[in-house]
């Protein structure tokens, strides 16, 4: 109802207002020439904002970022015209000798204009105080979402986050003392899984620096949980979360100690640092924040890495392998649904700033505006493009929650027509478009987790029998309860022997199968190496996944 007051009451005034440069046109002859400016300037307003949403919804149809009120400002901007032209033709009318329009009262015309204009404005303002009303409802509602998927906290006893606590302490201090030494970093945690990471003297150094480091990062990992505070009943895009990065820098110094450890003999020390990484990762990813689970996701691809690394360069045993075993349960789908909730808190968080108070400079500097700005476009905003901001948000991320739940195959054309698939809503298209392809790096990490778990039971089979399968169908039931799937295909995951290695392989997100060519970290086959396997490409297929006693072909590796 508030709507359509306004779409009368605003007419009404504009036409009210021709009416009366009009009248002011035929009673002053003299000023016959500003009279004609004032009301082409009249008609330049009024033409000018249903025209600018009608060409940003044309200029912007293919990537789905719609204005609302389309239909409503052209039937607007009709009636404003048809109503001026009539006004027009009235006011040129021979009434006695004089024209229409040199009756009218001035000041009666202008005077109602000006009521109409009034009360145009009580309305809107009524308008956004209801909006406003509706944005505080909101940030209770992104509250209780995050609260909902907020891990249940821990005593101090059992919360592995104040061990970790104290090892980050530890760790700067060493570098804050060690400047040198660290300025090796960008060489040293990277490249976990090459055949040839050099082990030098400095390393050994700051592996020795690092040592009270280290012992609290394994001890943390082996604890039960791990809660940092965090105030999930207040979600915010201003949340300081310094663990983040703190974590990840713990994986690689846990990383790098495992390389160190299997240069030196101790597979047995490096395989435990491997179920470390492991376990922190998955503490972070008890967080329900999407972006503690990308962190989580960047240090399990460091564990598997750093295996991978491992067992390309030494023979473990199968009690070396034994705190791996049963080690890799999948955690990523569930993991993920519950972080684009939390995702989904978050954004209603950020509509809910809008609401007029001094949270709403951080959204308004996150696109752009500044000083006074914000105080004209805030409240335009909540008054006519909310409603229609608010629906697109939770649609597009009711429409990623449930594709965690779908196959790959099913959602991958969505994926691939990115932002363009997100209908309506600017500050949806603001602050959605990074979500688009999250899915596809939880499934990456997800294939990444299953080909090391086949690579540990192909370690093992090796440790017992002095020798690599001939197909993966040798480890079950023994080595693997079953074959993993592919998570992008949903085949079987791929296997290729080599004279003194073999090549386990996802298709990976373009569902090509590459026979194992590794090409980067973004997108092709993923790709895990046991044994003595170069790092140039598989070039020729060498296996078909189900099929049993298939030699290597000539030329392979």
């Amino acid at each position: 109802m508030g709507y359509v007051l306004m779409w009368i009451e605003s007419l009404s005034a504009m036409l009210l207002l021709v009416a009366g440069i009009l009248a002011w046109r035929w009673q002053t002859q003299r000023r016959q020439l500003l009279a004609r400016a004032a009301l082409a300037a009249v008609m330049f307003l009024a033409v000018l904002p249903p025209a600018a949403v009608v060409i940003f919804n044309i200029a912007f149809k293919e990537k789905g970022a719609t204005l609302g009120y389309g239909t409503a400002s052209v039937l607007w901007l009709l009636a404003f015209l048809g109503g001026s032209v009539a006004l027009i033709l009235k006011a040129r009318k021979d009434a006695g000798g004089t024209r229409t329009a040199a009756t009218w009262p001035i000041g009666r015309l202008l005077a109602a204009c000006a009521a109409a204009a009034v009360l145009n404005l009580i309305t809107f303002l009524n308008m956004d105080a209801m909006m406003n009303a509706k944005l505080a409802t909101l940030r209770m509602e992104a509250g209780a979402m995050a609260l909902s998927s907020a891990p249940p906290r821990l005593t101090d006893r059992d919360n592995a986050a104040l061990v970790y606590e104290k090892a980050f302490d530890a760790m700067k201090r060493v570098d804050a003392k060690t400047p040198n030494l660290g300025k090796r970093h960008g060489q040293w945690f990277k490249d976990y899984n090459k055949p040839d990471y050099v082990i030098d003297s400095e390393l050994r150094e700051y592996l020795q620096l690092q040592k009270g480091s280290l012992a609290l990062l394994r001890r943390g990992a082996a604890m039960p949980g791990c809660y940092f505070d965090r105030d999930y009943s207040n979600p915010s895009l201003d949340m300081q979360l310094p663990e983040l990065a703190q974590m990840r820098a713990g994986a690689r110094l846990l990383a790098v100690s495992a390389r160190a450890r299997a240069a030196d003999g101790d597979v047995k020390g490096a395989v435990e640092d491997v179920a470390a990484i492991w376990s922190m990762s998955r503490h972070m990813m008890g967080e329900p924040l999407l972006i503690s689970g990308l962190v989580s996701v960047a240090m399990a691809n460091i564990g598997d890495l750093t295996l991978e690394g491992v067992l390309r360069t030494r023979t473990p045993s199968a009690q070396d392998l034994a705190p791996l075993v049963n080690d890799t349960i999948s955690f990523y789908p569930r993991a993920l649904r519950r972080c684009l909730m939390t995702e989904q808190a978050f954004g209603l968080s950020a509509f809910a700033m809008l609401s007029g108070d001094q949270d709403a400079k951080l959204v308004y500097q996150s696109i752009g505006l500044r000083g006074e700005l914000d105080s004209v476009v805030g409240p335009l905003w909540r008054v006519f493009l909310l409603s229609d901001d608010l629906h697109s948000y939770r649609k597009y991320m009711n429409e990623l929650r449930n594709a965690a739940m779908q196959n790959y195959k099913a959602y991958k054309p969505r994926i691939d027509q990115g932002a363009r698939r997100i209908e309506g809503g600017i500050l949806t298209h603001l602050i959605a478009p990074a979500l688009d392809r999250v899915q596809v790096s939880f499934l990456r990490a997800e294939a990444l987790q299953r080909l090391s778990e086949m690579g540990v039971a192909v370690a093992a089979y090796r440790a017992n029998n002095g020798k690599f399968p001939a197909s993966l169908e040798a480890l079950t039931p023994e080595y693997l309860a079953e074959i993993p799937n592919d998570p992008f295909d949903e085949q079987p995951l791929r296997y290729a022997p080599a004279a003194d290695g073999v090549v386990l392989y996802s298709v990976g997100d373009d569902l090509v199968d590459d026979k194992g060519v590794f090409r980067d970290y973004q997108g092709g086959d993923i790709i895990f190496r046991i044994g003595n396997v170069p790092d140039a490409p598989v070039t020729t297929p060498v296996s078909a996944p189900g099929k049993k006693g298939v030699t290597p072909a000539k030329g392979s590796f």
